[in-house]
């Protein structure tokens, strides 16, 4: 099961009205994390609350819904995708760093 956890790190607003903000997303399974940073600019309508009442948590969930269709997140789907592939990886080390260091 995959864990995300959603920062916000800046806000843009015009007349105590936000219209964007710069977001940081990381996802997490049993070996790997990644992350994305981005900015979301926000439909009409959504923002719902009068401007010194919005927490952090409704910026959150306000980009998950402005960002979701069909029950899908583009933004997490993204992230799971990167985190699959690092599960199927097949990493080694360099060829050059192989034996480098040999005791006799």
């Amino acid at each position: 099961m995959n864990k995300f956890e959603w920062s916000i790190l800046k806000v843009f607003s015009e007349n105590e009205k936000i219209t964007e903000v710069q977001f940081l997303l990381k996802a997490q399974n049993e070996t790997n994390t990644v992350e994305t940073e981005g900015y979301h600019s926000f439909s009409e309508g959504t923002i719902v609350k009068p401007y010194a009442e919005i927490k952090e948590e409704d910026l959150i969930r306000w980009i998950e819904q402005d960002t979701t269709k069909d029950d899908v997140n583009i933004i997490k789907l993204n992230l799971e995708k990167q985190l699959e592939a690092l599960n199927n990886s097949k990493k080694t080390e360099f060829p050059w760093l192989s034996n480098t260091f040999t005791i006799e």
